[in-house]
Formats: C-alpha cells, sequence, structure tokens
C-alpha cells in the first residue's frame, strides 16, 4: 500500500495510491482512517511531501563556538 499526501482544490487530503488514481480516506493516515470511496486521478492531484511536522528541532555541533562569537 503506497500513501499519498496531495493538495486537490485547494484543499490537503491524505489518500491510497491505486495505479494512476488516489483512493481518498477519512481520518488520519497514523491513526484511525477508512476508505471514503471516493477516488481522484493522480495527474489532477499536487503531491506533497509526506508528513509536515509541527515542530523541527536541530542541534548543531558548533553551536558553543556561536554562543562564544556574541
Amino acid at each position: 500500500m503506497r500513501w499519498a499526501r496531495f493538495e486537490y482544490q485547494g484543499a490537503v487530503s491524505q489518500g491510497i495510491v491505486n495505479g494512476d488514481n488516489l483512493e481518498l480516506i477519512s481520518g488520519d493516515m497514523f491513526g484511525d482512517w477508512e476508505r471514503t470511496g471516493a477516488t481522484i486521478s493522480l495527474a489532477d492531484a499536487e503531491l506533497l511531501i509526506p508528513y509536515e511536522p509541527a515542530t523541527f528541532y536541530a542541534a548543531g555541533l558548533n553551536y558553543l563556538d556561536h554562543v562564544l562569537e556574541f
């Protein structure tokens, strides 16, 4: 099963790639979900990154050097 996160008609949705179509789901692909029965053409949707994290953390090994600079 291949999952997709996509934009279609201004709305961001999730679905299952099935050949040249996307099967829309209700719910969340990381939790409870079910197939809605609706499909759209893969060509009509704009594929997005698979997951958009709410927060992103990064730590640099040279952080102390930057602190000492200031």
